[in-house]
């Protein structure tokens, strides 16, 4: 019922409110497409410039079930004014799909945040879950690999963050395979959040998908050693090795093998978390994204002014 009454709400608050530009956060999922084509094509009625902003999706590298989906996100795109994803990689992918549609680069950014990297990588290890607790996030192969961990007596703790309709399940496993060193924290934010980043030394998060995850680029600020499926745009953010982990989705082995090298010292942890630190400082920090938005919503409304936006075609 509320998927129905959305566009409803949304027009009379763009009414209300006289919005000239509507920025529509999408992903390229069965909800999310149909929605955000609903809000658009009420933007449309309205008269309202759009901004698609695209943040990943099981579609971004896998084909659709259907021409019918297929064309309603190529309408979708089709309609906007202009068209935001979070790498280069994405902005390959949408074109070739979608002839016509030039999509710009914009990756997500965070804020840097104080931390000791010194107080980091000390027994017993820290590892940390930041999302929606869904099995797309690769549950049950975190539960399979910790496990795994836990038969080859490996000294870690394992604290989960966030909420999602899988919560009861996984929190109820974990507790049965790690007990007292499974902590389920709930949802924080603000430094709540900081403080849980800053005191994690591995962040672990086993996707079937994603776009360019915010939490990971937190977690890499904080200077945890990061352990992510290579899908969507996180392989252009993690460089294996160097500033963090890449692993194949699904695949459970993997994810405990990469997880006892940082937990039993073979990877050099703390090298690891501060390069993954500057990536975030020389790449992907705060400072200047707002200034480069506003430039594009300018750019939007009044074409002659876009030149500068600071945007990758």
């Amino acid at each position: 019922m509320a998927q129905i009454i959305l566009p409803i709400r949304f027009a009379v608050i763009a009414i209300k409110e006289r919005i000239d530009i509507v920025h529509i956060n999408t992903a390229l999922t069965n909800s999310a497409i149909v929605r955000d084509f609903c809000l658009t094509l009420v933007s449309l009625f309205l008269g309202k410039r759009i901004l698609v902003h695209i943040h990943g999706g099981v579609y971004i590298e896998k084909e659709m079930p259907g021409a019918l989906l297929n064309w309603i996100a190529g309408e979708m795109l089709h309609s906007a004014d202009k068209v935001l994803v979070l790498s280069e990689k994405e902005r390959i992918s949408i074109e070739n799909r979608w002839p016509g549609v030039r999509p710009l680069v914009a990756a997500n950014a965070v804020e840097l945040n104080e931390v000791d990297l010194r107080k980091k990588f000390r027994s017993p290890c820290q590892l940390v879950f930041f999302g929606r607790i869904d099995r797309d996030k690769g549950l049950n192969e975190i539960i399979s690999a910790c496990e795994l961990l836990e038969a080859r007596g490996l000294d870690f703790e394992f604290k989960c963050y966030g909420t999602g309709p899988d919560i009861e399940s996984f929190a109820g496993s974990m507790n049965e395979v790690l007990g007292r060193k499974f902590e389920y924290k709930g949802i924080v934010f603000g430094q709540e959040k900081i403080r849980a980043l800053n005191s994690a030394d591995i962040f672990l998060l086993p996707s079937y998908y994603e776009g360019m995850p915010v939490s990971l680029l937190e977690a890499m600020a904080a200077g945890c050693v990061c352990v992510v499926s290579e899908v969507g745009s996180v392989g252009t953010v993690i460089d294996h090795g160097n500033n963090g982990f890449l692993i194949e989705p699904g695949n459970t082995n993997e994810i405990a093998r990469m997880l006892e090298t940082v937990i039993d010292g073979t990877a050099d942890c703390r090298r690891i978390g501060r390069e993954a630190r500057r990536t975030i400082e020389s790449q992907f920090g705060i400072n200047g994204f707002s200034d480069r938005l506003d430039r594009l919503y300018d750019g939007i409304v009044c074409p002659e002014s876009e030149k500068g936006a600071g945007y990758r075609h």
